[in-house]
C-alpha cells in the first residue's frame, strides 16, 4: 500500500514566481535555491522551527513536518539573464549556476545582497554566444553534478509550451578545469531533474514534455549514456520535474502542473509513498539537515490556482530516507 502524507505548511516564505533547484550547504546551514522568472538566487538560514508528527492517510508511518521558520534571514541576488540551476563547489559560499546561455561559478562572498544591483552573470562558458540559431531559441534548465564533479545541463525551448512538440531539447556536459563543453543527446522535448544511482550504474533523466523519467545505462569512468528506457511515467496534464535520490536508490520525485506532490518510487519503479503540498506546481526537492534525512521542496506560484494555494513557498519534513554524499564541481 502507497503511503499517503499531507504536509499543510511551509517551512520557508520567500512567495517566489517559481523557486526551483534548491541545494543544502552543509558548513553554513545554509539553503539556497532560485526564482527563475526575477532572476534571482537565494539563501536562507535553515534554523529550528516548531516539527510536527504527519501521519500516514493510508498506514502507521509518519513523518515530521517543520512549521513555518518567522526568523530565517533570507539573501537574494539578482542577475542580469535568468539564473536555472544552483549547484556546490568545494568552496561553501562559491556556486555553480546554470543561466539562460552557458554555466558560471561565482562567489557570493564578492556580492552584496538584498540590494537594487542587477549583477553580470560571469560566464564561464558562454556555450550560446557563437551560437546564434540555440540562443535565440533555447535556455539552459536544470543540472546536476557527477560523481567526478562534471556538470550536466539540460537545455529548453525558449517558448516551451508551444515549441516543445519540437524536441529541440539537448543535454550538456562540460568538463575538467575549464569546463569543456559536450552535446550529449538532442532531439528532448524539455529535459528537467537528473540523478546518478547509488552504484553509478544509472543516470536518470526527467523529461517533462514527455511526462517520464528516463532511466540510461551509466559508465562513470567516461560518462557515456545508453540503453534509454522509459522509467517513470506521469499522467497527463500532472509533469515531472527536479528530484533527487536516496542512499538505498530511492527516487523523490516532484510533480508539476497540478500534481502537488512528491512521489517516492524504489529502484526498481515501485511507487511506496506520496508526500501531499498544498501548491499545485512542486518543482524540486534536495536532501539535507544534519543528519541528511530532511527533504526541502521548492515549488512556484500558479495564479489559476485557489486562493490558498502555497505555491512560491518552501516546505520542509522528515523522511525514512538519507541522501547520498553531495557532488561538488571540479572546476
Amino acid at each position: 500500500m502507497v503511503a499517503q502524507y499531507f504536509i499543510k505548511e511551509p517551512y520557508l516564505t520567500p512567495s517566489c514566481l517559481l523557486s526551483e533547484t534548491p541545494v543544502y550547504q552543509p558548513a553554513t546551514k545554509t539553503l539556497y535555491f532560485i526564482d527563475m522568472p526575477r532572476h534571482q538566487v537565494l539563501a536562507a538560514s535553515v534554523v529550528d522551527s516548531a516539527v510536527s508528527k504527519v501521519g500516514s492517510a493510508t498506514s502507521e508511518d509518519w513523518v515530521e513536518a517543520f512549521a513555518t521558520a518567522d526568523d530565517a534571514v533570507i539573501k537574494k541576488w539578482t542577475f542580469n539573464h535568468m539564473i536555472t540551476y544552483v549547484g556546490r563547489t568545494p568552496e561553501p559560499d562559491v556556486l555553480v549556476l546554470a543561466a539562460k546561455e552557458g554555466v558560471a561559478v561565482v562567489d557570493f562572498k564578492t556580492l552584496e545582497p538584498n540590494t537594487a544591483t542587477v549583477y553580470d552573470v560571469p560566464y564561464k562558458v558562454h556555450v550560446f554566444a557563437d551560437r546564434p540559431t540555440l540562443r535565440d531559441s533555447l535556455r539552459f534548465n536544470d543540472a546536476n553534478v557527477d560523481t567526478h564533479g562534471r556538470l550536466w545541463a539540460g537545455t529548453m525551448p525558449l517558448d516551451w509550451l508551444s515549441n516543445m512538440a519540437q524536441r529541440i531539447g539537448q543535454l550538456w556536459r562540460f568538463d575538467g578545469p575549464e569546463m569543456t563543453p559536450t552535446l550529449v543527446l538532442e532531439h528532448l522535448g524539455v529535459p528537467n531533474g537528473m540523478c546518478w544511482s547509488p552504484d553509478n550504474k544509472y543516470f536518470y533523466l526527467a523529461d517533462s514534455a514527455e511526462h517520464t523519467v528516463y532511466r540510461f545505462d551509466y559508465d562513470a569512468e567516461t560518462a557515456a549514456i545508453t540503453n534509454r528506457m522509459r522509467f517513470i511515467n506521469t499522467d497527463a496534464p500532472i509533469r515531472p520535474d527536479g528530484f533527487t535520490i536516496s542512499e538505498s536508490g530511492h527516487i523523490f520525485l516532484t510533480l508539476t502542473n497540478g500534481g502537488s506532490r512528491v512521489l517516492e518510487y524504489t529502484p526498481h519503479g515501485g511507487l511506496v509513498a506520496e508526500y501531499h503540498l498544498p501548491a499545485r506546481k512542486v518543482s524540486c526537492c534536495v536532501f539535507g539537515g544534519d543528519a541528511n534525512d530532511e527533504l526541502f521542496v521548492t515549488t512556484a506560484h500558479d495564479p489559476d490556482a485557489p486562493a490558498d494555494d502555497q505555491g512560491g513557498q518552501i516546505f520542509r519534513f522528515r523522511v525514512k530516507a538519507t541522501a547520498l554524499p553531495y557532488n561538488a564541481l571540479k572546476a
